[in-house]
């Protein structure tokens, strides 16, 4: 009768182990997958004329570089909600992500020397606006 009880116990802790797992799964999923609510990594273009951007030197494959004939791509790196970026780019092709008014987990990092070792980057950073 013990065996009985013993084995009806571990059955029990089984179903509840598995129970808790799947509503772990479903709970992740639809946060992750359906509301897309995660920061992500954003390297977007940067005004150098108005902005401390950084300097990436292009390789002659990197298509980010197409669009400036000097060979360097400038931006700025950006932490947004994935949720917040389709939401301002309607699905689309954005013309510029920017972090708005009351949106709380949105940064913009512009270039510095705490930024450059902070990130792991071998880029450079504008030395004036002008440049």
């Amino acid at each position: 009768m013990d065996d009985f009880n013993a084995s009806k116990g571990s059955r029990i802790l089984l179903l509840l182990a598995v129970f808790s797992i799947i509503i772990v799964f479903f709970i992740a999923f639809f946060k992750y997958y359906v509301n897309e609510d995660f920061l992500i990594y954003i390297k977007d273009y940067c005004d150098p004329n108005k902005e401390k951007c950084f300097i990436h030197q292009c390789d002659a494959d990197d298509t980010r570089c197409s669009a400036f004939p000097n060979g360097k791509f400038y931006y700025k790196i950006l932490y947004k909600k994935q949720y917040n970026i389709m939401h301002d780019c309607g699905g689309g092709e954005c013309q510029e992500i920017i972090c708005r008014s009351g949106e709380h987990s949105c940064q913009i990092f512009y270039c510095s020397e705490t930024n450059l070792s902070e990130f792991g980057l071998d880029d450079t950073c504008i030395d004036d606006l002008s440049e």
